[in-house]
């Protein structure tokens, strides 16, 4: 989850960021263009599956309530390749006929497509050497500290696949992020050494809630290599900077 699970076009600068233009039925979604890919590439543990998403938050009142998404279809080749669909109002209630967003990762050919079906085009963003990394300084002492401890929760079986536990509880101290309480961030996160990623991840914090990420209908079998290519009829475009997919609901 981004932890481990695949966030989006996540490593590469290239993260959906929609916005709305007049009207509900037409949109713009602006990607920023060549970018440093961090994403660590994981091969020989091919599968496809559905990251599921689901948020409960309290209201002041005691209201609970649940908001789910935005989910994705992911794909990975023994080769690394990634392919995920989602929609294209990422953190939005998606109107009816908006676009899926299609993004293949292609570590070998170090190459990034966003795909645009409406258009037919595929838009291939090529990945930029990433610059020598700099010797860190140390992080300035704080007159707070938080605490921090982890379990081992074991093993499980999580949607037909082994996984191993962790949870871990952070206590942050009054005055953290302008609390004038102390309070605890709990994590629990599975991890599937089959896949090599965490098909599990649950945070509750009271900020923000509890969450919840997970992988679905997982399968593990090798995906058709035609799914980490651009369609044969769409027209590749090289992008050397910020590009935009414009779309129009379909008519009824």
């Amino acid at each position: 989850m981004r932890i481990a699970f695949s966030f989006i076009v996540a490593g590469l600068a290239a993260l959906a960021l929609p916005v709305w233009a007049q009207s509900p039925d037409h949109g713009i979604v602006h990607f920023p263009g060549p970018g440093f890919h961090t994403t660590p590439v994981t091969s020989g543990a091919p599968y496809s599956a559905e990251e599921i998403r689901e948020c409960l938050q309290v209201g002041s009142d005691g209201t609970r309530f649940t908001t789910t998404g935005p989910n994705e279809t992911i794909y990975r080749d023994s080769e690394g390749r990634m392919r995920t669909e989602h929609t294209s109002m990422l953190g939005m209630t998606t109107p009816p006929g908006a676009p899926w967003i299609i993004e293949i990762e292609d570590p070998v050919a170090k190459v990034s497509y966003v795909l645009d079906a409406q258009a037919k085009v595929a838009h291939r963003v090529a990945w930029l050497s990433p610059p020598a990394r700099a010797a860190s300084s140390p992080l300035p002492a704080h007159g707070t500290r938080s605490q921090l401890t982890t379990q081992d929760l074991g093993q499980r079986e999580i949607q037909g696949v082994m996984a191993q536990g962790n949870r871990h509880v952070e206590r942050r101290p009054t005055g953290t992020s302008g609390s004038d309480r102390p309070f605890q961030i709990v994590e629990e996160s599975w991890y599937s050494p089959g896949l090599q990623q965490a098909v599990l991840h649950k945070t509750s914090d009271p900020r923000s809630g509890e969450s919840t990420i997970q992988l679905i209908h997982i399968d593990r079998s090798e995906p058709p290599a035609s799914l980490f290519e651009a369609p044969p009829d769409y027209t590749v475009v090289d992008e050397t900077g910020p590009f935009q997919i414009e779309w129009t609901a379909a008519k009824q």
